[in-house]
């Protein structure tokens, strides 16, 4: 029973995502009342429940963030540099290639190109880099800055794709509407997260809670949005959905390929390459959702149509990505199997080390013999308890210098129950290596 309620925890998201799907398919008309709501505000309409629910998104991403490690990433600044370059200006070009392509309805290739323009994942990026070996802290700087610095970049990428003779959206206003429900409800998030070391705490030990709540509003914004365009969704035939799936995983196979070319050309460390590739491939579906809801005629009337390529190429995009974090975390190439070599390389190193010091040991007793020093004089039980001088420039006579001074010794002096009892540590060092 663990085993399952762990499994359900883990894959919270992506189940949630099938099962509103499903329901809005199979009964629509609840979804179809929530979506209904619409108030005005300054001129502007908002949909009272998903609006809401996309500002405690964002209220809760803010108040859960955690940044201090951020700085010391920022010093990665060729992976830094290209990560956000990839997000929030190649990666979204290939929004122009798919209007081109015959998706049909056409609703499925303005849906995809929407979802090439946002910035990449909320959450389960980091959680991904951080599962498979990568720099977490690079990873949170790269979602942190792409998804704020999207807000201003997603307008104008999404207007530049869509503009057409018969639809001209206006940016400014997108803009606007994406800094209220988005940077307003982050900024006022992390400023609470900040006022009070036990709300800080709080929000430390029950992030996962948080991060499933964020979870939850995010399906159900799917959920109502589906509902709504359900006469339609069920209209479409089996082979222009499996185009559309197929097209999902073209999207995501492609990023990956681009942002690998690059990354090998930059010769990043294997941590940095890990975050920024897995970074720089993946998109948000909340910010998605979010411009979608704002997008007005001909597009408001398809909203529903323009959310199901995001679904399914965010649901392709997790399941791609997890199979390559296995593959790292596995023993495939760049994995913790090549770490486990190094590891066995350097206990390798550290027992030959061991061989060596042992030689030097032999030496110093032969040296002790021409100075006909009696080893086994002043013996107490099985140790020894001589003094007598190392060879002068001998290696183990600087180390053990300052013991010799603590204990009273003349300089250059030291015991030679020191030298025995160092043999017996090496030696047992040596047999736990090899064990």
């Amino acid at each position: 029973m663990g085993g399952f309620v762990e499994f359900l925890r883990k894959n919270f998201l992506p189940l949630g995502l099938v099962t509103a799907a499903t329901v809005a398919m199979a009964y629509p008309p609840p979804g179809r009342e929530v979506q209904s709501h619409v108030v005005d505000i300054y001129g502007t309409d908002y949909k009272l429940v998903s609006s809401s629910l996309i500002f405690l998104i964002f209220l809760s991403s803010g108040f859960t963030l955690k940044t201090d490690d951020i700085l010391k990433a920022a010093k990665n600044y060729k992976a830094v540099a290209y990560g956000f370059v990839a997000i929030l200006f190649i990666t979204p070009n290939l929004g122009f290639a798919l209007m081109n392509l015959p998706f049909r309805p056409k609703a499925f290739a303005s849906g995809l190109s929407v979802f090439c323009s946002v910035p990449t994942t909320l959450s389960s990026g980091v959680a991904l880099v951080t599962a498979g070996g990568g720099n977490a802290a690079l990873a949170l700087l790269l979602t942190v800055g792409s998804n704020l610095l999207g807000i201003l970049t997603v307008p104008f990428a999404v207007k530049l794709i869509l503009d057409s003779e018969d639809f001209n959206l206006d940016a400014l206003s997108l803009l606007l509407k994406l800094l209220i429900t988005i940077l307003t409800p982050l900024c006022f998030g992390k400023a609470l997260r900040h006022s009070n070391k036990k709300l800080a705490q709080f929000a430390k030990e029950q992030k996962q809670k948080f991060s499933m709540a964020n979870s939850l509003c995010l399906i159900l914004i799917v959920w109502q949005t589906l509902s709504k365009a359900q006469p339609q969704v069920i209209d479409q035939k089996a082979g222009d959905l499996l185009l559309l799936i197929a097209g999902g995983i073209g999207i995501h196979l492609v990023f990956l390929m681009v942002n690998f070319f690059f990354i090998s050309l930059l010769r990043m460390e294997t941590e940095e390459y890990r975050a920024v590739l897995l970074c720089s491939s993946q998109k948000t579906l909340p910010i998605a959702v979010t411009v979608i809801n704002f997008l007005p005629e001909p597009y408001e009337v398809y909203h529903g149509l323009l959310v199901v390529p995001c679904v399914v190429s965010h649901l392709v995009q997790i399941l791609i990505d997890s199979v390559i974090v296995s593959h790292w975390a596995g023993g495939g190439l760049g994995s913790r199997g090549k770490e486990t070599r190094k590891a066995s390389w350097e206990s390798k190193r550290k027992r030959t080390n061991s061989r060596l010091n042992l030689v030097e040991l032999v030496e110093t007793v032969n040296s002790l013999k021409e100075q006909k020093v009696d080893p086994m004089q002043n013996s107490f039980g099985e140790r020894v308890g001589v003094k007598a001088p190392l060879p002068q420039g001998h290696p183990l006579r600087d180390q053990f210098a300052s013991e010799n001074q603590a204990g009273g010794s003349s300089e250059g002096t030291k015991p030679v129950e020191i030298q025995i009892e160092l043999v017996d540590i090496l030696r047992e060092q040596e047999e736990g290596g090899e064990g």
